[in-house]
């Protein structure tokens, strides 16, 4: 029997469909779907998001991600250039959500996202601007920052303007809030909203003090060479599990469960091939976050903080086994101190990364972003408008066939 979340209207969607979704053709399954069930008039809500919320301080790096725009804006030959890096495009006309596809993503990250931006919608009705944006659905941004104004078709300050799930120093790529907030199957994680909730509450079980005086990491080793390094630390302080997903996949993830994996005092978070969606789960324990230096940053980096949500660790291999033991050394010697990073960790993770939050950055960056357009978007021609009945309906299909 296969697992159904229900989360927001949605059955928690099963990898066995949606993993070669993004291979979308014209007749596509996906395509008859929204066909048939999404309307091209608008639907009328009521705004109930308005009152009472805070703005995160790191909604300001919004400002710093769209600078290389500023003067010259974002142009019509600034986004085709745009269109030839990325995977799908984005438009939002109306109210109303179109997308065309031209690159492949990994598993369902595709429908996950497009599922976001569809509850944006929703949730801000006649708030979200028309707007055009390419998306780059792949583990690293695609944008370098000191070659992409060196094309024949496009002027210095045309740089192409790619939403990623990361970016770097040496990229120009927009930060966008990643597949995994709204969905994970392939691992059998749920939306964020329920699997904080989990983890929060799995968190209590066990108090700070009374966990194991060591560091705990899980995950797939193979994914970069800073976690094969990793493996180089195991010893009596630090706990180092390779993850088999494809062995526990095939045994229905008994061993996966985010919310048992906070009984450490300390957690370790490093990055795998490029950023690695792991980062809000492991804070949201409260173990003291060992975070190894991280060369990719997610929209929400700027409001992590050294010696106050996570102990910082250098990404030199050299040291980092001996950082991480002396890290754990001092934290069970200055256990006060060591517990408010963990909790002030979580804090940030549960208080500043709501859904709230995440569907707030992604209305203030499109609308920024919006701002920044020298072309009135319009419905390019192939692309398909999508809606939710459409998504659902798929949905209804894979898991009842």
């Amino acid at each position: 029997m296969k697992k159904r979340y229900l989360v927001t209207g949605l059955g928690f969607l099963t990898a066995l469909v949606l993993i070669n979704w993004i291979q979308v053709s014209e007749e596509s399954a996906l395509v008859r779907s929204a066909r048939l069930h999404c309307s091209q008039e608008p639907e009328l809500r009521v705004d109930n998001h308005n009152q009472g919320h805070s703005r995160p301080k790191y909604f300001d790096s919004i400002d710093t991600d769209l600078r290389p725009w500023k003067d010259g804006g974002i142009t019509k030959s600034s986004l085709s250039a745009a269109r030839k890096k990325g995977s799908m495009r984005m438009v939002i006309s109306q109210g109303k959500l179109y997308i065309e596809v031209y690159g492949k993503c990994p598993q369902s990250r595709s429908i996950f996202t497009a599922w976001g931006l569809l509850l944006l919608l929703e949730r801000f009705p006649g708030k979200v601007p028309d707007v055009d944006f390419v998306l780059n659905c792949k583990d690293r941004p695609v944008i370098t920052r000191y070659s992409s104004f060196h094309s024949r078709d496009l002027c210095q300050d045309e740089a192409p303007a790619v939403f990623s799930y990361c970016t770097t120093n040496d990229m120009l790529d927009i930060p966008f809030p990643d597949f995994s907030f709204w969905g994970w199957p392939e691992v059998d994680i749920p939306p964020w909203e329920e699997q904080s909730q989990q983890i929060t509450a799995g968190s209590r079980e066990v108090k700070w003090s009374e966990r194991r005086p060591a560091a705990f990491w899980k995950g797939n080793s193979r994914m970069g060479k800073l976690r094969s390094h990793l493996l180089q630390c195991q010893s009596l302080e630090t706990e180092i599990l390779d993850q088999d997903w494809i062995s526990e996949s095939r045994a229905g993830f008994p061993n996966s469960r985010l919310s048992q994996q906070c009984k450490d005092r300390f957690n370790i978070y490093v990055e795998g091939a490029a950023w690695s969606a792991s980062l809000k789960y492991r804070m949201a324990c409260g173990s003291t976050m060992l975070n190894v230096e991280s060369k990719y940053r997610e929209f929400f980096s700027a409001g992590l903080i050294p010696n106050l949500t996570h102990l910082a660790i250098s990404a030199n291999p050299d040291t980092m086994c001996q950082e991480i033991q002396a890290a754990v050394k001092w934290g069970n010697s200055h256990p006060l101190e060591a517990e408010a990073i963990g909790r002030h960790g979580q804090d940030f993770i549960t208080k500043e990364l709501t859904m709230d939050h995440v569907y707030r950055y992604m209305l203030e960056l499109i609308s920024q972003y919006a701002k920044l357009q020298r072309f009135t978007p319009t419905i390019p021609h192939g692309a398909q408008i999508l809606c939710k009945d459409a998504i659902k309906h798929l949905a209804h299909t894979a898991t009842n066939f």
